[in-house]
């Protein structure tokens, strides 16, 4: 079963207000990150939390829509065109239209790897407890997903 399909399953065991209410909420704090503004999650959010299989099927939906908004954010950051990023990590446009879909969930390590090559950045990889992924939907801002190439940053 899909991480989408394991979000809806759960989701439809409640209330048809917290299921809009949640539904949503990806969406908003994709966003409200973009545009500046802070997410907070309401108490019907944090009680879903607590159910093991929606709490990763949600962290994992997040992961994958601020993967692709990185990617996007730091295209624009630096003016390049899709065509642009693509010709420098040697794929076709079509794939980097692809790798900014929020929805994309197929991450290799290799792309990730060619696109921080191409941002002359370093790809970082972790794992963390809930509640500091919580911590960090806060600081999910276009400010905090800008990041200077080496050239900038040393």
């Amino acid at each position: 079963m899909t991480l989408r399909k394991k979000l809806d399953a759960f989701m439809k065991a409640i209330s048809p207000d917290d299921y809009h209410a949640l539904v949503d909420d990806l969406y908003d704090i994709v966003c409200d990150g973009v545009n500046g503004e802070s997410h907070h999650f309401s108490e019907a959010e944090m009680r879903a939390f607590e159910d093991k299989d929606y709490r990763h099927a949600y962290f994992d939906e997040f992961l994958n829509s601020a993967i692709a908004t990185q990617i996007k954010v730091l295209r624009e950051q630096r003016d390049w065109t899709q065509e642009d990023l693509a010709e420098r990590v040697n794929v076709k446009q079509e794939t980097i239209s692809r790798l900014e879909d929020v929805d994309y969930s197929a991450w290799t390590f290799g792309i990730l790897r060619s696109l921080a090559g191409a941002f002359d950045l370093t790809l970082c990889v972790s794992f963390e407890s809930f509640g500091k992924r919580l911590d960090d939907f806060g600081k999910f801002s276009r400010e905090n997903l800008e990041k200077d190439s080496s050239k900038d940053d040393l």
